[in-house]
């Protein structure tokens, strides 16, 4: 029986979640992450996260400072360890991006530029 984690899509719906380079099966919960501008989120057990940071040594003492479990480092990487609960402060911290969210007239402003360029491309 295969173990079990956390899936980022149904916990956070409000994230971009991206798939690991290494997937197989895009639709195996052990391959989604959410990207940050410091750092990568993805599951490591069924209630348990894992961020890793490269190349970002200001964001470390940080992470430490929060009492995080530093379960990898290398000399430019780092990964850390935490709960659920603590989920919001983490992706705070390492610039976790959300979906765009776009209210319906936006999307009709926007339909509107895509077809104006639309129309000068055919000419």
């Amino acid at each position: 029986m295969a173990a079990t984690c956390i899936n980022l899509k149904k916990r956070f719906p409000e994230y971009k979640i991206t798939l690991d380079p290494a997937a197989e099966d895009a639709k195996d919960p052990w391959y989604y992450q959410i990207s940050g501008k410091l750092g990568t989120i993805y599951p490591y057990g069924k209630n348990l996260l894992a961020v890793e940071i490269d190349h970002h040594k200001y964001t470390v003492p940080q992470l430490t400072a929060l009492g995080l479990e530093h379960s990898q480092h290398g000399d430019n990487e780092h990964t850390f360890l935490f709960g659920l609960l603590d989920f919001n402060r983490i992706a705070a911290i390492v610039g976790s991006r959300k979906k765009r969210k776009v209210s319906p007239e936006q999307r009709a402003k926007l339909s509107a530029r895509l077809e104006k360029a639309r129309a000068a491309i055919r000419g």
